[in-house]
């Protein structure tokens, strides 16, 4: 099942062209997901931005979900109607230029 915005097709490609024709094998090590790391509780504060209409919001929940589990102090920001490239329109689109700046207003309160 494909989300609205889904870039499945070149993802696949970019990932390909990263990790070798056999990149499925290698999609749970850590370094290529580190959702999958064993590490995670050593992680600082974060803040990850997705918009609701990106195909990769199931993996930043999972993210979300694997940081708050190791006890990291997680934000999760999901902007309404956005996809993928969102941050690329944040001069030209209002919803995208008040997520990018939720996203710098937490990392000022953090500094």
């Amino acid at each position: 099942l494909l989300s609205p915005g889904s870039n499945v097709g070149p993802a696949e490609l970019w990932t390909r062209a990263y990790l070798g024709p056999h990149f499925t094998t290698k999609l749970r090590h850590p370094l290529v997901s580190a959702v999958f790391s064993e590490k995670l509780a050593a992680y600082p504060p974060v803040f990850l931005s997705c918009g609701s209409e990106d195909s990769m919001l199931g993996h930043t929940l999972a993210m979300v979900r694997a940081l708050a589990d190791a006890g990291v102090d997680v934000t999760a920001s999901i902007a309404a109607g956005l996809d993928h490239s969102f941050v690329k329109f944040a001069g030209s689109n209002p919803a995208a230029g008040a997520e990018v700046a939720r996203a710098h207003a937490w990392l000022a309160g953090k500094l």
